[in-house]
């Protein structure tokens, strides 16, 4: 098992900042783990019910992906975790998607990662 601790954070726009905070696996059979923390930097209680959460892999959707959030309303500086759980034997670089209402951030995973 190999546990990475990443330093890559990101801003979906001026009231969602993010974070990957780990990368774990593979645990059994090309598993592994990311958690995401999301983080709430408005002045308003945002709705999180409506995030989207997706990896891509060269040109495709990692095929058999989930992903779990522990909460769906942020309050101001209130974080969430985001858990994505997917299978990759491939140590290529991802691509995580996040849709949030209509706004999009792409971010960038090494394969080193992996």
């Amino acid at each position: 098992k190999i546990q990475s601790i990443p330093k890559i954070d990101f801003r979906m726009n001026k009231f969602l900042y993010g974070l990957v905070r780990r990368v774990k696996g593979p645990i059994s059979s090309g598993v592994h783990l990311m958690d995401i923390q999301i983080e709430n930097t408005s002045l308003e209680k945002i709705d999180l019910s409506k995030l989207q959460v997706k990896l891509v892999q060269g040109r495709s959707a990692l095929i058999g992906q989930t992903y779990a959030i522990d909460q769906t309303e942020l309050l101001p500086k209130q974080k969430a975790r985001v858990r994505i759980v997917f299978k990759s034997e491939d140590r290529g670089d991802l691509l995580l998607f996040l849709k949030w209402n209509e706004i999009e951030s792409r971010v960038a995973i090494p394969g080193r990662l992996l």
